[in-house]
């Protein structure tokens, strides 16, 4: 198995060879797929419509694996060992040995990767292990509990680890101690993609404590953590940091479990722009209902965000500044995904997976509501993975296990909505582009769309209501008829303004009384029943006056008090009560019960109940006998 995998990793290098320089055309589009035979590498062939299979393929079961963000190295990760391959010739960097690691992460510039292991790991207290992938040396070894825990700036230059006790460690040398310490206990730490990173750190409160205590974001860019730029606090039990790329602002969902008026079994959600350099903190109006999405553009000036009640949701475009740019056709969407001037609105999950491609250059914006700017349509149910490709012409979707156990597959699309190839998978874990530099690729225009496809979206005709062969619609228009008259009835007593004063509010109960006097027509064949005597008839359609009086109300009495009897006295002996003691707590115990049954309905009492209670005043008695006779015995003892 050795020598053939060196075998494979040797043809590699003659076929990934990926050129680097613009003028050599662009670089094929390559795709990384985890999937139940192992770890294989695809190219996407668009012209013949395929996926030409590529040499590099490790067989094995890998709980991870993935790019850097230059897409120069990726790493993966087994249970017993994680391996770091360069990206264009498949030659392997550094392979390191662990025991039952369950992830791995390589850093932006793939300079490190860290490996987690399970913290309960007997002599393995030191669960998160991290090499230096150029020198094949270990850098870093501490105890970590949670995953994921760490993170590098953009240039690597800065690593930071979130520790749930100890709070935000920055580590300018990873074999040193930190150089910089944010204390707190923080639920999550967002870096920036700038350099000097930018850091966001949330505080979420424990669960006990969050209904005194606020969420609390802290704001601070490095090195002077220890002054920060921002530090706010919101009502929240789980917060979503996501940094626009040039880390000016950062869009922050923040979700509660229960709603405040109870009107949402999935609780409530708010977002919020953060603006790192005015400090300036603007809630984004989402007329308190859910937010499905919520994404950065790749120049970090505007944002779409998805929210409202499924399935139909609204699309709003934002500037950089919170300010509403552009309104998108309702419909039925819950994710956006941009690529530089292109991106998409689908409604993937539980929806049935319609996409709408746009061309942010075309969007006009004096039409807001209406659809404008759509290069492409397209449509796939049970996508779990999506991603724009490098150059921003092909989409790749993807079928993955375990959200969906069935008809695992890999699929891309051009950008206009035409398919280009497909393979299925037994199981499929996942699926990512190669990131490659978008200088590489020179700006094109739109593709048109495929032939016969019309991107203007036909008018539905109108849907037809089922009748029955022979039957008529006079008992729908019968209906109709009444309700508007109902309706016509009721309109200037119930909205009359208070200035005025003149009907009185709208009584259901009343209405009812006046459907009941009116006079049906007999629907044509049907067997007509036999009309009630009114006392005042109206015809069908006709507006009822205001001048009639209304039926009198019948006035309810007060319903008169139950009293329950009580019975004749008892007369109290002290042979009767050989253990006056026993006898007073209980006979107490009788007079509690009583008091507790005196607060009911008498109506809603049962029989022992009321037997019970009519003794209440023989009770009372009893207790002062029974006490008379215990302080008499306790004066002779």
């Amino acid at each position: 198995l050795k020598l053939q995998f060196l075998y494979l990793i040797d043809t590699h290098t003659t076929i990934m060879a990926t050129h680097v320089d613009p003028s050599a055309g662009p670089p094929p589009l390559d795709i990384i797929i985890r999937a139940r035979q192992g770890c294989q590498m695809l190219r996407l062939n668009a012209n013949a419509g395929k996926f030409d299979q590529l040499p590099f393929k490790l067989p094995g079961s890998f709980e991870s694996c993935e790019y850097d963000n230059a897409g120069n190295r990726f790493s993966i990760c087994t249970r017993g060992q994680a391996q770091v391959f360069d990206a264009a010739t498949g030659e392997q960097l550094l392979a390191v040995d662990g025991e039952k690691l369950l992830h791995s992460k390589i850093s932006n510039k793939g300079k490190y990767v860290a490996m987690w292991s399970s913290p309960g790991l007997e002599g393995r207290p030191e669960n998160l292990v991290v090499y230096n992938v150029e020198t094949k040396e270990k850098v870093m070894s501490r105890h970590e509990p949670l995953w994921p825990c760490i993170d590098w700036s953009v240039d690597d230059k800065v690593t930071i680890i979130n520790h749930p006790y100890k709070g935000a460690l920055f580590y300018e040398d990873p074999t040193q101690e930190p150089t910089h310490v944010l204390p707190g206990k923080f639920s999550s730490v967002d870096v920036s993609v700038t350099s000097p990173p930018v850091v966001l750190a949330v505080q979420v409160p424990p669960v006990k404590e969050r209904a005194d205590k606020p969420t609390r974001l802290l704001l601070v860019r490095y090195p002077n953590i220890e002054k920060p730029i921002l530090d706010e606090e919101i009502k929240a039990d789980d917060v979503q940091v996501l940094w626009n790329k040039k880390g000016t602002a950062a869009l922050v969902t923040a979700q509660l479990d229960q709603h405040s008026a109870g009107t949402s079994y999935y609780g409530e959600t708010a977002l919020f722009l953060y603006q790192a350099q005015t400090k300036k903190v603007i809630p984004i109006p989402t007329g308190k209902t859910a937010i499905h999405d919520a994404q950065w553009s790749n120049t970090g000036k505007e944002f779409v965000v998805i929210f409202g009640k499924m399935p139909n949701n609204e699309a709003h475009l934002h500037d950089e500044k919170g300010a509403l740019v552009h309104k998108f056709e309702i419909g039925p969407k819950n994710t956006v995904h941009w690529h530089h001037r292109f991106f998409f609105l689908a409604g993937f999950g539980n929806l049935a997976g319609s996409v709408e491609v746009y061309d942010r250059e075309r969007l006009n914006l004096s039409a807001p509501g209406k659809t404008t700017g759509v290069i492409g349509r397209f449509a796939m149910n049970s996508v779990t993975q999506y991603d724009f490709s490098p150059c921003g012409r092909y989409i790749l979707c993807a079928t993955c296990h375990p959200r969906m156990t069935t008809a695992n597959k890999i699929v891309v699309y051009k950008h206009n909505g035409a398919k280009i190839a497909e393979t299925p998978y037994q199981e499929l874990y996942s699926a990512q582009w190669r990131p490659l530099p978008p200088k590489l690729f020179p700006p094109r225009d739109a593709s048109p769309p495929p032939a016969g496809v019309s991107l203007v979206k036909s008018q539905e005709a109108p849907k037809k209501v089922f009748r029955a062969a022979g039957a008529s619609s006079a008992l729908a228009s019968q209906i109709k008829a009444q309700l508007s008259v109902n309706k016509n009835a009721t309109s200037a007593t119930k909205y009359t303004s208070s200035a005025n004063a003149v009907g009185k509010a709208f009584d259901w109960r009343n209405q009812e009384e006046k459907n009941e006097n009116k006079e049906f027509k007999a629907v044509p064949g049907s067997a007509p029943e036999e009309p009630k005597k009114p006392k005042k008839p109206t015809v069908v359609g006709q507006s009822v006056s205001d001048d009639e009086e209304e039926p009198k109300k019948k006035e309810r009495k007060p319903k008169a008090a139950v009293r329950v009897p009580q019975n004749e006295p008892m007369d109290f002996t002290k042979e009767k009560y050989p253990d006056v003691q026993k006898a007073l707590s209980k006979a107490k115990k009788s007079v509690q019960a009583c008091g507790k049954l005196r607060d009911i309905e008498p109506e809603q009492l049962k029989k022992d109940q009321h037997a019970k209670l009519a003794n209440f005043e023989n009770f009372k008695a009893e207790v002062a006998y029974l006490e008379k006779l215990n302080k008499a015995g306790t004066k002779s003892q």
